[in-house]
């Protein structure tokens, strides 16, 4: 009974440290390009595919080929077949859908037809620019550095018009108004010529 508890531990832990080991994160990028590359040309080509079942198939046949020469790490394997896989290789009319969301977060899709790739609210949307999602929309940061060239959702401030209020102000008008005043004094030669013919009269 010893030995059997044992032996269960000991496989368990075998199977565990397997999982831990083909959980291993690929951190070859370049491996990882030269790996797609290669496998499409072995396979024909993502353009000259007609059936996207095959297509993926013989990439992955392709990659373990690759795993087996050395030439790709085997933690690696994975990522170049699933490029393949969300590709539109073999699905003719298809595109990749690069959709961003108002946060600037960005995710990759394919989709039948352009008019299937909506943005989201808030955000943006547009074909990508290749064949695969694994490139198709550029960096794809959170920081929004992939931006969908001519397409842009613009939000709309109100406009708010302030007129400022017009005041005239007429300044007083002032009428000074001269009166002259003219005064005959007696003794005037004009006043003379006057008592000077009175006299004569009477």
């Amino acid at each position: 009974m010893r030995f059997l508890v044992h032996g269960v531990l000991g496989l368990g832990l075998v199977l565990a440290t397997t999982g831990v080991a083909s959980a291993t994160k690929c951190t070859d990028q370049a491996a990882v390009a030269t790996a797609r590359g290669t496998a499409d040309a072995r396979c024909g080509g993502c353009a000259n595919a007609s059936n996207h079942g095959h297509y993926v198939s013989c990439v992955a046949q392709k990659a373990t080929d690759l795993v087996d020469s050395g030439d790709l790490p085997k933690e690696c394997k994975g990522e170049v077949v699933r490029c393949a896989a969300k590709s539109t290789c073999g699905k003719p009319g298809f595109i990749t859908c690069c959709r961003i969301s108002q946060k600037g977060k960005v995710k990759c899709s394919i989709k039948s037809s352009a008019d299937r790739c909506k943005a989201p609210k808030g955000g943006q949307a547009c074909a990508g620019a290749t064949a695969s999602c694994c490139t198709s929309c550029g960096a794809g940061s959170p920081d929004g550095s992939f931006v969908c060239g001519g397409t842009t959702t613009t939000s709309t401030a109100p406009t708010t018009t302030s007129t400022a209020p017009t005041t005239t102000s007429t300044a007083p008008t002032t009428t000074t108004t001269t009166t002259s005043t003219t005064t005959t004094t007696m003794g005037s030669p004009s006043s003379a010529f006057l008592e000077d013919t009175a006299d004569s009269l009477d």
